[in-house]
C-alpha cells in the first residue's frame, strides 16, 4: 500500500495477466523468424514486454557441459546495433560481428561472442571453449586466428568450415535481426546476447534429439 495515496498494488502485477503459455508461445514465434514487433502485434502485447520475457527466459538457460569435440569450427557473421546506415559510401560504425564455435560432429553451438572482428573478441570466444578437449580446429583464413589456436591442431581453410557456414545460414533464416536485407536490427547488445542464448539452447536441444 502506498502511504501517500493509500493505493493498493500487487507485486509484479504486470506479469500476472499473462499466462505462461502465452509467454512461451511468443518466444517460440520469435525464434521461428518473426521480429519482436511482429510477435507483439500477433500476441497483442507490448514489444517492451516481449523483450522482458526474452531476457528473463535467457537468464534461466543453464550452461551446457561439453568436455570433448573431435573437431571445432570457428567463424563469424556480421550484424548491426542501433542503426543500419551508410555515411559517404562507408558502413556505419555500428556494424558488429558475431563469432561462433561449433562442434562439427554434433552440430551444436559451443559458444558465441559479439563485438569487433578483431583478435580481442576472438580471444573472448576461445576462452569459452578452452576447457573442451579438441582434436582439430578449423576456420577461414582471417588474420585474427594467427597464433591463437594450437598450430599442430589448427587448419585455416574455407573448405573446412562447411558445418558452421550452415549454422550461420540457419541463424540468418530464423533470427530477423541477422538478415542481410531487412529493416530489423539489434538496438542493444543485451538483447542480442539474450536472443543468441535462447537460440543456441533451442538449437542444441534439436541436435541432441
Amino acid at each position: 500500500m502506498c502511504k501517500g495515496c493509500g493505493r493498493k498494488t500487487t507485486e509484479n502485477s504486470r506479469e500476472k495477466k499473462y499466462s505462461t503459455y502465452k509467454k512461451n508461445k511468443a518466444i517460440e514465434l520469435y525464434l521461428e523468424g518473426l521480429s519482436i514487433r511482429s510477435v507483439a502485434r500477433i500476441t497483442k502485447t507490448s514489444h517492451v514486454t516481449l523483450q522482458r520475457w526474452i531476457q528473463q527466459a535467457a537468464k534461466k538457460v543453464k550452461p551446457q557441459h561439453i568436455t570433448y569435440s573431435n573437431a571445432i569450427e570457428i567463424d563469424e557473421l556480421y550484424y548491426f546495433v542501433g542503426k543500419r546506415k551508410q555515411t559517404k559510401g562507408k558502413l556505419s560504425a555500428r556494424k558488429r560481428w558475431l563469432w561462433l564455435a561449433v562442434c562439427r560432429t554434433t552440430r551444436r553451438i559451443l559458444a558465441f561472442e559479439g563485438g569487433s572482428r578483431e583478435r580481442t573478441t576472438l580471444k573472448k570466444l576461445t576462452s569459452k571453449i578452452q576447457h573442451i578437449a579438441c582434436t582439430r580446429y578449423y576456420s577461414d583464413e582471417h588474420t585474427s586466428f594467427t597464433g591463437l589456436l594450437p598450430g599442430d591442431k589448427y587448419k585455416a581453410s574455407k573448405k573446412e568450415t562447411y558445418t558452421i557456414e550452415g549454422i550461420n545460414s540457419v541463424i540468418r533464416h530464423f533470427l530477423a535481426r541477422f538478415r542481410r536485407r531487412t529493416k530489423c536490427y539489434s538496438k542493444s547488445e543485451k538483447m542480442l546476447n539474450a536472443t543468441m542464448t535462447l537460440f543456441c539452447h533451442h538449437h542444441n536441444l534439436k541436435q541432441a534429439a
